[in-house]
This record gives C-alpha cells, sequence and structure tokens, in this order.
C-alpha cells in the first residue's frame, strides 16, 4: 500500500473564499489501534481504492503530546508539507522583513480527529474515487505551522476568527459605504459580509493567522 497523500483541495462546497491554500498541501494520517499508532495508507481490495494500515505499529512515544489520551480508532493528521512550506517562507520574511499572512480553515491547538474531505461538482465525494478530478482538503493545524515560524525568529500572532479579523479593521464601515453609494445593491452587500463575518457562516469556520517580522503590528491583529 501507498502512503495516503492529499494532494488537491478547494473550499467546503458553501464557500465563496479564493484564500486557501495551506489546506491543499499534503498530509498524513495515522488511526490509533491496541498496540499503538498505524499509518493509513491506500491500495487494492476488490479491484478498488481502499484505505487500510501499516502493519508496523508506532509507539505512543514517538507521537506528538497532543495524542496522548486519544482513544482507539483515532485518527492524528500531519502536515509535513505545511510545516515545510512555513519554513521556507518564514525564512525569508525573516531575512527581508514583512509579513505571513494565511486565512483558511483550521484549529488552533493540534489535536486529533479527520477532517480529510473531497469535493467534486460543489458537492462532497468519496476522496478515492476519482483521483485528479475530486478536490481534497484537510484542516490546517495553526498551532503547528506557528511553531515553525516562530522558530526561525517571526513574532506569532494570536489566531483570529476571520470575522473578528475582517471587522477589526473596518469591514461594517466599509459596507456601509458601499450601500451607500449602491443602493439597490444594499441587500446583496450585506449578505456579502454576513457570509465573511458571521459566527453562523464562515466568520469562525475560518481563520486567519498572522506570523510577522517583530516589530511589525500588522492590521487587524492589533486592536
Amino acid at each position: 500500500m501507498d502512503r495516503w497523500l492529499l494532494t488537491r483541495s478547494a473550499p467546503a462546497p458553501c464557500s465563496s473564499s479564493p484564500t486557501e491554500f495551506f489546506d491543499a498541501l499534503p498530509i498524513r494520517q495515522f488511526v490509533r489501534g491496541a498496540e499503538g499508532w498505524h499509518e493509513r495508507m491506500v491500495g487494492p481490495v476488490d479491484g478498488k481504492r481502499a484505505f487500510g494500515l501499516s502493519p508496523t505499529p508506532i509507539p505512543q512515544s514517538a507521537m506528538p503530546d497532543a495524542t496522548a489520551n486519544a482513544e482507539p480508532s483515532a485518527v492524528f493528521e500531519v502536515g509535513l508539507a505545511a510545516g515545510e512550506v512555513t519554513a521556507r517562507l518564514a525564512r525569508t520574511i525573516s531575512a527581508r522583513g514583512g509579513v505571513l499572512l494565511a486565512i483558511d480553515y483550521g484549529y488552533g491547538t493540534t489535536q486529533t480527529g479527520e477532517t480529510l474531505q473531497g469535493v467534486r461538482r460543489h458537492a462532497y465525494d468519496d476522496v478515492l474515487a476519482s483521483p485528479g478530478e475530486t478536490d481534497l482538503s484537510a484542516h490546517v493545524d495553526f498551532e503547528a505551522i506557528g511553531n515553525v515560524a516562530a522558530k526561525a525568529g517571526l513574532a506569532v500572532h494570536p489566531l483570529l476568527g476571520r470575522g473578528q479579523f475582517l471587522t477589526r479593521p473596518g469591514i461594517n464601515d466599509r459596507a456601509k459605504a458601499l450601500s451607500a453609494a449602491n443602493p439597490g445593491s444594499a441587500a446583496d452587500i450585506a449578505g456579502a459580509k454576513a457570509r465573511l463575518v458571521a459566527s453562523d457562516q464562515m466568520g469562525e469556520l475560518f481563520k486567519a493567522f498572522c506570523a510577522a517580522s517583530p516589530g511589525l503590528m500588522p492590521p487587524g491583529f492589533t486592536q
């Protein structure tokens, strides 16, 4: 069997955001068994692609602390490629100055849980059914990429929900100005803003991550 690699991604079917990047990068998955953790792999079963587990167990001592209390069959996802990309970006920013801003869906603390999904033709799809035709994604471990950025010398700002990130610099004022200038489109503008910032839409699902040169105060990450 081959290692499972996440190769492409797309937003969830309800999303209109073009900003995702890190969720597109390859991941590896590990499943907790009775004797330790086993890497999830893909191979043929009755002529079809199917998930399976490596027979070689990985002891708990070799796994991150976040997996210590995981239940049997728990899944842990590792984004090694995301860490490598972050390291390259962070080194460049550390040398030249600047900001790394990422807006994507994910979680702020490293944790277990399976987030892999496939999207095809604006609907959820089996991740193994149509390689190259189904967009694949997984949630981003922002704590992990933050640790990488910090090691390169960047200052990692507290993770924000996208709604909070956009509200601080003035999305409400911007929406009011657009509505005043285009009264016939006021309802559409209000709906578009709600999709971006409302907690029951995409305002909390999507997170805003920022790692910057020390001393820089990026808009949105400061009051």
